[in-house]
C-alpha cells in the first residue's frame, strides 16, 4: 500500500465520524505532507466507509482514513483504490522517513513525525 501510494497524485482525506482525538491537527498535518509534495487532496467527513460511494471519486488515487486506533486498519481489497494511515501516508511522501518494522496508529507520536516530515 505504501508504494501505490508513493506514485498517487490525488489523495482524499477520510474523516470518520468515530475520528480519534486531535484530528484537526493531523488533517492539517496530512494536508500540509500531501501539498509539500505538490499533490492534491479533497477531505471527506464518513460515517461508515462504503465501498461504492468511494468508487463515485475516481480522481482520487488513493485514501487516507483518519479515525480512532480501533477502526483506522482497513482491508483495502474491498475498495476500489487502497485506504491507508496516517503512518503508511508519512512513509510514502517522507523523504526523511522509512519502514523501521514499527507500526504508529497513535497521533501523539505521529504528528511531530508529520510536522519533520
Amino acid at each position: 500500500l505504501v508504494q501505490k501510494a508513493r506514485e498517487v497524485a490525488v489523495f482524499g482525506v477520510l474523516i470518520g465520524t468515530l475520528s480519534a482525538g486531535r484530528r484537526v491537527e493531523m488533517l492539517s498535518a496530512l494536508t500540509r505532507l500531501i501539498r509539500a509534495r505538490g499533490r492534491k487532496h479533497y477531505v471527506f467527513l464518513m460515517g461508515k466507509l462504503n465501498a461504492a460511494k468511494l468508487a463515485n471519486f475516481t480522481e482520487v488515487g488513493a485514501y487516507v482514513l483518519l479515525g480512532s486506533s480501533e477502526h483506522s486498519l482497513v482491508d483495502s481489497r474491498d475498495f476500489y483504490r487502497p485506504v491507508v494511515t496516517p503512518y503508511e501516508l508519512l512513509l510514502a511522501l517522507s523523504t526523511t522517513h522509512e519502514w523501521s518494522g514499527e507500526y504508529v496508529l497513535d497521533y501523539a507520536p505521529l504528528l511531530p513525525r508529520l510536522a519533520a516530515a
